[in-house]
């Protein structure tokens, strides 16, 4: 009950506006967090909106290895990456080509 309260608030406080509050109010509590794979993408997001691309890919493929079947940490990465609809595919492809050997 504690676990889905933390992320609820920490979401209330996203839809605020309050990104980075809410990524710190996560971490602070984290502990109580059962479900640790949300927690991951929800920062992993957070931190995209952030700015904060570094942090989001370490994340993005952390989640990756764990489930390479999930298309929305594929994207995650992609945009962590600095890809976007103006990127060359050809470049969207060797990242793809580089994963594809690893899973």
């Amino acid at each position: 009950e504690k676990s889905e309260l933390t992320m609820y608030r920490a979401q209330i406080m996203l839809e605020a506006g309050q990104t980075q509050e809410a990524l710190d109010y996560l971490f602070a509590n984290e502990r109580s967090i059962s479900d640790r794979r949300s927690l991951k993408e929800v920062c992993a997001n957070m931190y995209l909106t952030l700015g904060k691309n570094d942090e989001a890919e370490k994340i993005f493929r952390r989640l990756v290895d764990q489930n390479p079947e999930n298309v929305k940490y594929f994207e995650g990465l992609r945009k962590s990456l600095g890809f976007d609809d103006s990127t060359p595919e050809a470049d969207q492809l060797q990242m793809y080509a580089e994963l594809l050997e690893k899973y």
